[in-house]
């Protein structure tokens, strides 16, 4: 007989923040209503959606994308820290992130202007392959 192991207070709060997440509730008011930090509610999320990346089949949505703008920024080709910073953000497509200032960005933890040319780069090389498809 299997043994089932019941799911921890923790594991019950992270899939509340996912679901609060997926309703489209602001990061900020998820902290509050959990009492953790802004900044590990982005982390939290940034981890979850790497693992939802990696079972999706990228090349379909691409191939189906009728908008460059709509395309999700786990597609761009950048560095996991300007990714982290796009999710802090709340940046959710390539159009988002292109209406953030440079500026903006800028004044982001941990994102100097080394970030800023990988993602501008991201950008173009992606932009690129979306108009050659």
């Amino acid at each position: 007989m299997i043994k089932r192991v019941s799911q921890s207070p923790l594991h019950e709060r992270n899939q509340a923040i996912i679901a609060d997440d997926r309703a489209g509730m602001l990061q900020y008011k998820i902290a509050e209503k959990y009492g953790i930090s802004r900044a590990r509610v982005a982390q939290f999320i940034a981890q979850e959606r790497f693992w939802e990346t990696r079972q999706m089949d990228w090349r379909k949505i691409f191939a189906e994308a009728t908008n460059f703008d709509d395309l999700p920024i786990e597609l761009l080709p950048t560095t996991v820290r300007a990714y982290n910073c796009l999710v802090y953000l709340e940046v959710k497509t390539v159009g988002q992130a292109l209406q953030l200032s440079d500026r903006e960005l800028l004044n982001m933890p941990n994102f100097g202007r080394g970030s800023l040319k990988d993602l501008k780069l991201a950008i173009e090389q992606l932009r690129k392959e979306f108009e050659a498809r």
